[in-house]
């Protein structure tokens, strides 16, 4: 009889590993048995896109927010949570493209002032669209222009170095 009841127990444990194994990546448990397009809460922040069992998966939008550097906007790919191929990122430190491999940044694609705008407007569109209730959107002062981090500068390569890691 123990080892039946053992034998269920790792079972169990076995499929809870990846939920276990989600540190880094963006995961909602109550999720877990949806595919398809919807708006879903993450740990810190929510995820506008494509889920797939609990998981971003695709295209998408996610807002998380840190008590240091506060909201931070990514939007682009995704695989089972981490942010995958090309994107773009809106912090308080300012705008980045590039591409990601599994939450690993590993180049920047530079881009003109114009769509730099146009992103900031989409992404701040889709967190006032879908942000929950009485919860901070999104907001920089009004006639804010967005600039692009600069890999080469001080600040650029701390924030690309970051998020490197």
């Amino acid at each position: 009889m123990k080892k039946v009841i053992l034998s269920i127990l790792c079972t169990v444990m076995l499929g809870m590993l990846p939920t276990v194994k989600a540190d880094a990546q963006a995961y909602n448990p109550y999720f877990a048995m949806y595919r398809g397009y919807g708006y879903m809460p993450v740990a810190n922040g929510y995820y506008i896109g494509w889920i797939e069992y609990g998981f971003p998966h695709g295209q998408g939008y996610g807002y998380y927010y840190d008590m240091m550097q506060g909201w931070t906007a990514y939007q682009g790919g995704f695989y089972r949570g981490c942010f995958h191929g090309e994107g773009q990122m809106l912090c308080a430190y300012g705008y980045v493209a590039g591409v990601w491999n599994m939450n690993q940044f590993v180049r920047q694609i530079n881009v003109s002032q114009q769509q730099i705008q146009q992103s900031y407007n989409n992404i701040m569109q889709q967190s006032q669209n879908y942000a929950p209730q009485n919860s901070n959107t999104i907001s920089l002062p009004p006639g804010t222009e967005i600039k692009e981090i600069d890999s080469s500068s001080e600040l650029g390569s701390k924030l690309l170095g970051k998020m490197r890691k």
